[in-house]
């Protein structure tokens, strides 16, 4: 009895957990994070890379294999480029409020970040906070990431922050952040 009833409320938990994370709403609140055909809506420091020069660019390697789609690609590479970041427009947030960032990388390891920059003010010019996220992914396959972030109460606007520190040469692609409703 005290088994079943152990198993009941696992049950309950899990059920309201993956509910209460699939209350995303709408649409994503990020600018082109499927890359279908560029880069647009993105800034990234660093020239486009082109052979083996380091940088940000844009490729028709897709997660869904798709011939219309694209995905971002981060080549960081010594000794000019050791960091290569790619950064959403300032987009407006809830301070307090729960976000779902979800995304496929390839490649990279341990050197590959995914990470909101918080910011006070709504045209993101104070001083940021990064809220920190390692991704380490298989290498040569997709892998899909899904973390909820809490937006600090003070904050009204994001960035979301894709970073690759050298040598990683990581995939990106549909990357999501969705508004979670509260309750």
């Amino acid at each position: 009895m005290k088994r079943n009833r152990v198993a009941a409320i696992g049950l309950l938990i899990a059920t309201t957990c993956t509910s209460r994370a699939s209350i995303a709403a709408g649409s994503n609140l990020l600018p082109n994070g499927t890359f279908d055909t560029d880069l647009s809506g993105w800034t990234g420091n660093g020239p486009w890379c082109s052979g083996t020069s380091g940088g940000v660019c844009w490729t028709p390697v897709d997660v869904d294999d798709s011939p219309s789609s694209g995905s971002a690609l981060l080549k960081a590479t010594r000794p000019f480029y050791p960091v290569m970041t790619l950064t959403s427009e300032c987009i407006p947030v809830t301070g307090g409020d729960d976000y779902v960032l979800d995304l496929f990388v390839r490649g990279g390891g341990p050197l590959v970040e995914a990470s909101p920059y918080w910011f006070t003010d709504s045209a993101c010019q104070s001083t940021g906070r990064l809220e920190t996220d390692v991704i380490e992914p298989g290498l040569g396959i997709w892998t899909h990431s899904r973390r909820v972030f809490a937006a600090p109460g003070d904050v009204v606007a994001v960035r979301v922050l894709l970073r690759a520190r050298e040598p990683a040469y990581p995939y990106f692609d549909n990357v999501r952040l969705h508004h979670v409703i509260p309750g």
